[in-house]
C-alpha cells in the first residue's frame, strides 16, 4: 500500500491523523544543498552533474536545490534549523523557488520578517487550539 498524504486527496480532516507525519520530510532540503556544497568544495565530487548522477537526480533538480544557497545567511540558517515536518513542508524548495526569483524585492522589503512573524503567530494559534 502506498502512503498517501491527507493533503493530496480530498478527505475530511477528521479522517486524517494529525500526529502521522511519516510522509513529511524530516529535515529541510537546504541541509542537503549545504552538504553538497561541502562535497564540491572538498573535491569529493567534481561537478553538479557528477553529484546528480550519484544522487539519482537530474542535473536540473540538483541546480534547483543548490539555488537555495543563494538565500541570505539568516534565511538559510532558519531553514536548516527547522525540525517540525509541517514547518519544513511550509518552506519547501518548490515554494521558495518563486521567492528566489524575486530575491532583490525580498531583500529590500520586510517580506522575510513578515513571513517569520506569520509563522510564529500561526504556531501560537495552533498551540492555543490544542490546549
Amino acid at each position: 500500500m502506498i502512503p498517501v498524504s491527507c493533503d493530496s486527496i480530498k478527505r475530511k480532516k477528521s479522517d486524517c491523523n494529525d500526529e502521522n507525519t511519516s510522509h513529511l520530510p524530516k529535515r529541510h532540503i537546504i541541509r542537503k544543498a549545504i552538504q553538497w556544497k561541502e562535497m564540491l568544495d572538498n573535491g569529493e565530487v567534481g561537478s553538479l552533474s557528477e553529484l546528480a548522477k550519484n544522487e539519482g537526480l537530474t542535473r536540473a533538480r540538483v541546480t534547483q536545490i543548490m539555488n537555495l544557497l543563494k538565500l541570505p545567511a539568516e534565511m538559510r540558517d532558519f531553514l536548516a534549523g527547522l525540525d517540525d515536518p509541517r514547518e519544513i513542508r511550509k518552506y519547501s524548495e518548490r515554494r521558495l523557488r518563486k521567492s528566489l526569483l524575486k530575491l532583490p524585492l525580498i531583500l529590500e522589503s520586510s517580506w522575510w520578517e513578515d513571513l517569520i512573524s506569520k509563522r510564529i503567530l500561526s504556531n501560537l494559534k495552533n498551540k492555543n487550539r490544542r490546549d
